[in-house]
């Protein structure tokens, strides 16, 4: 377990961020910055992500920042912590603090739609819609990663859409920030994350068959572990791209130094009702280091930027179009240079740490006061 206290004595508002989350995510990340920089108090709870005894160790991290630091004003429960939510409610409402659910995406939507890992009718499936409709339910204020999702969750659930805040995804500016070029002889298309339905890794495969003769050069960087990496195996091994490469994944610290190297980074490309409403973490860590960058045309791309200006689109699992945008960034250098600023000056304007975080607490404050709480 760890305890990272994060306070900042200029702010009203005590945080509470309670629960399991991987500190390196990006998602909670930029949350915790953010709210941090905008005048926050903030104390960050974390425990293990064994479910076993998960209860008992947030308790006692409760205990600890009640003789700490008393009542917390707000207290987050982060990324689809469904596990976490229960006991999350139970002090909230002991305490009287507002509580937020970072509903993020939608877990069932991911496990049964998404990857189609379980059918709707399953244990794992039902069991996850009841916790998800408990938590995005009880919540006092719900969270998403665009407001596409929020949409899609409200309907599901059956709830008003007023209930969810659209906190985008961002990127720590303190990492991903641009960087010198480095020297290449060719031409770098990189792509990082996993190899999920949503990422629609094959298209990218069938690009990098198409351009072998360009003087482009592709890398995969990330975990294989998934399902669909299978897919994506068949793919390689019928394709055969010479100018691909597969790179284990690394530590998130020694990603930009990987990305600078590149003329052109990849978002995702999966053609999957998830794909349709996200921006993904990498979309914007591209942005932030001032970098070009394609995705799929969705609606989530659509409410970040205006595709042709911040960013290219191409139409999902479609190889031919994006080995179409990618060749015209090569023989286009000034309009990728034009994108790429772009790019950069619409993240530092609104999906750094800072103005997520400005957001955020403006509409928890919103939300204080309407309750009589602040």
């Amino acid at each position: 377990m760890q305890f990272t206290d994060c306070s900042f004595k200029i702010g009203l508002m005590r945080v509470w961020y309670f629960g399991y989350f991987p500190e390196w995510y990006p998602r909670n990340r930029v949350i915790r910055k953010g709210l941090a920089k905008a005048g926050a108090q903030l104390l960050t709870a974390v425990v293990p992500p064994q479910r076993l005894w998960r209860w008992p160790r947030l308790l006692l991290k409760a205990a600890g920042m009640l003789v700490r630091s008393g009542k917390p004003t707000v207290l987050i429960v982060p990324e689809v912590d469904l596990e976490s939510f229960p006991l999350a409610w139970i002090l909230a409402r002991l305490l009287g603090a507002l509580l937020v659910y970072d509903a993020f995406y939608s877990r069932w939507d991911a496990l049964v739609n998404d990857e189609k890992e379980s059918a709707a009718g399953s244990l794992k499936a039902r069991l996850t819609r009841f916790l998800e409709k408990f938590a995005i339910s009880r919540a006092d204020l719900c969270l998403a990663d665009s407001d596409a999702h929020a949409e899609y969750i409200a309907e599901l659930y059956q709830l008003p859409k007023s209930k969810f805040e659209t906190v985008y995804i961002g990127a720590d500016d303190e990492l991903f920030h641009p960087l010198p070029a480095a020297e290449a002889e060719k031409f770098i298309v990189h792509y990082n994350g996993f190899y999920h339905r949503l990422q629609g890794a094959p298209a990218i495969i069938e690009a990098a068959a198409l351009l072998k003769d360009e003087g482009i050069e592709f890398e995969m960087v990330g975990k294989r572990a998934s399902p669909a990496f299978k897919e994506v195996m068949d793919k390689v091994e019928k394709m055969k791209p010479p100018n691909l490469t597969f790179v284990d994944t690394m530590p998130i610290d020694q990603m930009p130094g990987r990305m600078a190297r590149a003329a052109v980074c990849l978002g995702i490309f999966g053609k999957t009702g998830f794909g349709e409403r996200v921006f993904p973490n990498k979309g914007f860590q591209t942005l932030a280091m001032g970098i070009p960058l394609i995705t799929r045309e969705s609606r989530g791309a659509r409410e970040v930027g205006n595709p042709g200006e911040h960013f290219l689109t191409v139409p999902a699992e479609d190889g031919k179009a994006l080995a179409e945008a990618i060749l015209f960034l090569k023989n286009n250098p000034e309009k990728r240079k034009a994108i790429a600023r772009s790019g950069l000056e619409l993240f530092l304007k609104r999906f750094a740490p800072e103005p997520v975080g400005r957001a955020l607490l403006g509409r928890l404050e919103q939300e204080l006061k309407a309750r009589g709480k602040l």
